[in-house]
Parts: C-alpha cells; structure tokens; sequence
C-alpha cells in the first residue's frame, strides 16, 4: 500500500501521519507520532487510522482476516 494514498484517506477519517516517502523511508512506510497524545486521543487516532487502511483495503479487494 502506498503511504501517500493511504495519507488521503487519512485525512478523510481527520487523521495524519508522515508518509514514508517524505522521510528517508520508502513511500510503504509511514510515520507516526504519539509523543504528546492523551491515551484517549491516541486511541481515536489509531482508529481512525484503522477506517483508512481498511478503505484502502476495500479498494484494492483484500480479504481482510
């Protein structure tokens, strides 16, 4: 998957991270930071995250286990 596809999607679901391809990493890699979040509000994210991967997911036709 890539990283940048899957960042717009993100960003539908209010969610962000850095995409690999904006670091030294390659564009399959993401970047997330949780540094500063309440336990609560990383949960959010986390699931929210979850929504994007498994549209992604739904667009490319994976089974998801």
């Amino acid at each position: 998957m890539d990283s940048q596809v899957l960042f717009r999607s993100a960003l539908a679901e209010k969610v962000a991270f850095v995409p690999g391809n904006n670091t030294l990493a390659s564009h399959r890699h993401l970047r997330l930071n949780f540094s500063y979040g309440a336990p609560e509000q990383i949960r959010e994210g986390i699931r929210r995250l979850s929504a994007a991967v498994k549209s992604q997911f739904a667009q490319v036709d994976v089974q998801l286990v």
